[in-house]
Order: C-alpha cells, then structure tokens, then sequence
C-alpha cells in the first residue's frame, strides 16, 4: 500500500494530508516535532490569548486552500483593509515580470516613482541590504500584488483551526505523531520503495544530509507589541503604514477569547508612550478615528519568517535539484518556495499529485 510521510504538522503539513486523502491515498502519516500539531505556525497563548506576531494569509474567499479548510470546518472572518500613505493611485503596484534576482532588482523594474517609493518602504521595513535579499522577500512585506487584500484570520482562533483540523484528519484515518523529529538521513537513505515524503518543515536540515554546504540564514528582526483593544465594533481590524515614517509598520487587530487584541508590528523596539501616540496617529490618518488601547499584553521579538537572501534562495534551488536527482517524485518539495499559504498549496498540489500518480494502480485498489 502506498504511504504519504509528511515531515512537519504546520499549515503546509496539515494541507498535505487533506490533499492526500482526496487523492485517493489511505496510508498517511504526520511528523510534528512540537508537542501539538501547528507547530511553529501556533501563536504564544499567555492567559489563553493567541498574541498573534504573524498573520496567515488564507487567500480569497472561494480560493481552494479556504475550500479545503471551510470542508474541514474552519470559518474566517472577513477584514477590511486600510493604508496610511500609498505609493500611487489607487494605492496598488504595477505588476512587473519575476527578475530572478534580489529585491532591489525587483525594485527597480517598477517605473521610477514607484520604486522610489518602494525602495524607501523596504530599507525602512526591513533595515538590510536590498542587493543581497532575494525578490521573494517582497511577500511577506506584503508587497507582492496583495497590498489591498489583509490576511483573513480564522474565526476563533489559529489554536482553535488546528484543532478542528486535528478532528478532521483523525476522522480521516490520519495518524498525527506529535513530539516526533524525523531525522534527514531516514527521509533520504531509508525510505521505503512505496513511500512518498513531503517536507513540510524547515528544509536546513537537508543540506547537510545531502551533502551541500548550508546557506546563511537571514534573520530580520520586527518586534511586534500586544494591546488589550477596547473597539465596540470587535471587528478584526489591518492598517499597514505604507508611509514609512515612524516606528510602526502594521496594526491588526483580531479577537481572541471573546476580547479584542491589537498587535502592533514595529521597525524597531520602542517605549510604551511612543507606541500609544503612533497607533492614534496611523487610525486616524487610515481609518478617520483614533483606537482605544488598553494595557500592554506583551512583546514578540521572534525574528520573521519569510525572508531569504539571493544566495539562500539560490543554494535552496540547488537542494530542491539535487533530490529531484537522486529521489525523483519520491520527496515533495513544491512548498518551500512560495511564502503566502495559499501559493504553496496550489504549488504542493500539483507535486504531490505527481508523486502519487507513481503508486495511482496501488492507492485506487486501497481507495
């Protein structure tokens, strides 16, 4: 019978095993090396509110990753986006051709004014040398053709969509093993002839396993700041500062526990006096009305994902040709590149249903 290995219980892992079981496979197993399945995508929970430094974007409503979740029993809430400063009319960028290269190349393709602008935003956000950050670092910046579409959070919670979606892949015959590192070497050299892998986890660990030297990893440092938000509407709430003035990059708010949460993305640490004075500022130059803020509910300062230097982006190409070579089909890596969920489950089903087409007289006699 064929099997579906999939390293990692993150979003991507999590997509992996639903699109499996569509696919006709029965034989299916999660690797989490955290103690509950999200792993590294579940946000800090102090007094059981999610402090949320980073927010998923589901992609539209109606897209497939929201199909499948929604199937699942995942609902979202809908958010309305706002910006302060813009970087043209209608506040959206001209799309331009990949330039395979660093994010001041992408840059650059822009029309001059724009990339003025742009490249101010992007020394501003991100404080590095735009020459050596890869094009894909537009993503996460939320400059990639999503400016005017916010992330929508899952209703209840990121804590309460695993867990709906730990209900659903037991329902489906799933086996979720938590607290479980799978080692490299097992995924390379002892997997079984009917096995498929997906690597849903960090792929570092493979290069040294593959024998190629590990690209430097670049960490930029955004801390985000946490506020009790007394908002009577208790709508989930995303400003983005495009401006680039201040300290703070992003506002969002959500709710979590029946109470409304503000994270504050910053550029930089700040005092609390200065913070409460730029969240005024910004709703009010976005929204037309201030915020009322309560106490500080805590600091993030985990370094953001998402963010490769050209030589990173280029030695993970390398990574990702070299088990092509030596295991085919066998190891699916279609999902390390794209940074939005939803790219990367649209790119995992198209090499999941490759690799699963090798075994497809096998898993119709299961199914």
């Amino acid at each position: 019978m064929t099997k579906v290995r999939i390293v990692g219980g993150g979003l991507t892992g999590v997509l992996a095993a639903f699109e499996a079981h569509r696919l006709g496979c029965r034989d299916i197993e999660i690797h989490e090396r955290l103690e509950q399945l999200g792993g590294d995508d579940l946000p800090d929970r102090p007094q059981g509110l999610e402090l949320r430094d980073e927010q998923i974007d589901f992609g539209p409503r109606g897209g497939p990753l929201r199909r499948m979740l929604e199937w699942r029993g995942v609902a979202f809430d809908e958010v309305d986006g706002d910006q302060a400063g813009a970087f043209g009319p209608g506040q959206t960028l001209p799309p331009v051709a990949p330039t395979g290269g660093s994010l001041a190349d992408w840059i650059r393709a822009h029309p001059p004014k724009v990339a003025e602008a742009l490249g101010r935003y992007c020394q501003w956000r991100l404080s590095a040398w735009l020459d050596e950050m890869d094009e894909s670092a537009a993503a996460p910046l939320g400059l990639d053709g999503r400016m005017i579409a916010p992330p929508t959070p899952p209703r209840g919670g990121v804590a309460a969509m695993f867990g709906a979606c730990l209900h659903a892949l037991r329902d489906l015959g799933v086996k979720v093993r938590t607290q479980d590192l799978v080692s490299p070497w097992r995924v390379l050299q002892a997997r079984a002839p009917d096995e498929t892998v997906v690597w849903a986890a960090d792929p570092t660990p493979l290069f040294k396993a593959c024998d190629l030297p590990t690209p430097k990893q670049l960490y930029v440092s955004s801390p985000t700041y946490f506020f009790r938000l007394d908002h009577e509407a208790a709508a989930p709430i995303h400003i983005r500062n495009l401006a680039a003035e201040g300290v703070v990059a992003e506002l969002r708010g959500y709710e979590s526990r029946g109470e409304s949460v503000l994270a504050v993305e910053c550029v930089a640490e700040a005092p609390d006096a200065l913070l409460r004075r730029e969240i005024c500022r910004l709703a009010v130059e976005a929204r037309g009305t201030g915020l009322a803020v309560g106490e500080q509910l805590g600091v993030s300062l985990r370094p953001r994902r998402g963010y490769r230097s050209a030589d990173a982006a280029h030695q993970l190409k390398r990574l990702r040709l070299h088990l092509a070579e030596t295991a085919g089909e066998a190891i699916v890596t279609d999902a390390w590149e794209p940074f939005a969920p939803a790219d990367r489950f649209a790119a995992l089903r198209v090499g999941l249903a490759a690799a699963l087409a090798r075994h497809a007289p096998a898993i119709e006699a299961a199914a």
